[in-house]
């Protein structure tokens, strides 16, 4: 916050003039307000999901320094000086199963800040030995699947139905504690049909 005293002064035709007692005056900074547009609380996603995080910034009285999200404690992104224009989006891939807590936090040039928060965001989990594809970018086929713990399980490929052998593409093992395996496949092209089995 910051104080000021304002006088008038007045001057009559011949030049005479008088001063105004001053008047003190209070200039205070607004802080950034800040809400998630998306998600809203409560939501439910399904396994393996993306979540892009959709951020509504009001500037207080000072321009924007940076704009953070957050998944719990852990910070996702930060953005010093954004000049591109609100809505503020990131997202978050490959979400964990049960619930999880998101917030944006906005910080002015006057080290005001802004922060809101999604108190309730559901995963569903992902059934046992169910194969899914997550997303497909920059020559990437990704793959969610929960295994056995300590299981191997072989992944294999094929060009087309009419083939009737399959090609071995990669062997691993199921994690403890892990709701997805997620697998990047680079190749220049990628159409084709994808299965697993358990080795043992």
């Amino acid at each position: 916050m910051r104080t000021a005293a304002l006088t008038a002064v007045a001057i009559d035709g011949s030049g005479n003039a008088t001063t105004s007692a001053p008047v003190h005056i209070s200039v205070v900074n607004y802080a950034p307000q800040v809400t998630l547009a998306y998600p809203t609380n409560n939501m439910v996603f399904g396994p393996c999901s993306d979540l892009t995080l959709i951020a509504n910034v009001q500037p207080g009285n000072s321009e924007i320094a940076t704009v953070e999200f957050f998944r719990g404690t852990n910070s996702l992104s930060v953005s010093h000086r954004p000049w591109n224009v609100a809505p503020y989006f990131w997202t978050d891939q490959d979400l964990d199963e049960g619930t999880g807590t998101y917030s944006v936090r906005v910080t002015d040039q006057n080290g005001l800040t802004g922060v809101a928060v999604v108190t309730n965001i559901v995963v569903q989990p992902l059934p046992l030995h169910k194969l899914v594809i997550h997303h497909y970018q920059a020559n990437q086929l990704r793959f969610c699947f929960k295994g056995i713990a300590s299981s191997n399980y072989v992944w294999q490929t094929k060009s087309n139905l009419l083939t009737s052998q399959w090609s071995p593409w990669l062997t691993n093992a199921a994690l403890p504690g892990r709701l997805q395996v997620t697998l990047p496949f680079n190749s220049g092209s990628l159409r084709g049909f994808y299965r697993t089995q358990r080795a043992n």
